[in-house]
């Protein structure tokens, strides 16, 4: 089941296993952060309820600091060819998050991203799902 968590990050609490009951699907809930929208304030609480986090390389991927300590997976998205671009990887390393990187060309391909995220988020339910 996906919900659109945007500008509804109280909905979040929905997943604890006091809610789920049973064979129900966790809702796996989605939001957008667009830094020129959002406040620095509100950024930080969506990443802070993340367990994935996508984002092409830049200044936002800074926001992986506040996500929960060894609890998520960064997808970096990446232009090939780049040399010594590493920082979110090794900070992703540091906080003991899972990481990958995914190249990406003039467009990116939106069912490549979908397939990692798939991917990771099928990983995690496997690790604890109710984190998901």
């Amino acid at each position: 089941m996906f919900e659109d968590a945007q500008d509804v990050p109280e909905s979040w609490q929905m997943t604890s296993p006091d809610v789920i009951r049973g064979d129900a699907p966790v809702p796996l809930r989605f939001a957008t952060i667009d830094p020129t929208v959002h406040a620095l304030e509100t950024q930080v609480d969506y990443v802070a309820h993340s367990t994935i986090l996508v984002s092409s390389h830049g200044g936002a991927l800074g926001l992986s600091l506040f996500l929960p300590p060894g609890q998520a997976t960064i997808l970096e998205l990446q232009v090939p060819g780049v040399q010594g671009n590493w920082h979110f990887q090794h900070m992703a390393s540091e906080m003991g998050h899972e990481y990958e990187m995914l190249g990406i060309h003039q467009e990116v391909d939106v069912d490549e991203v979908w397939g990692a995220v798939e991917r990771w988020v099928r990983r995690q339910a496997r690790k604890d799902p109710m984190r998901v």
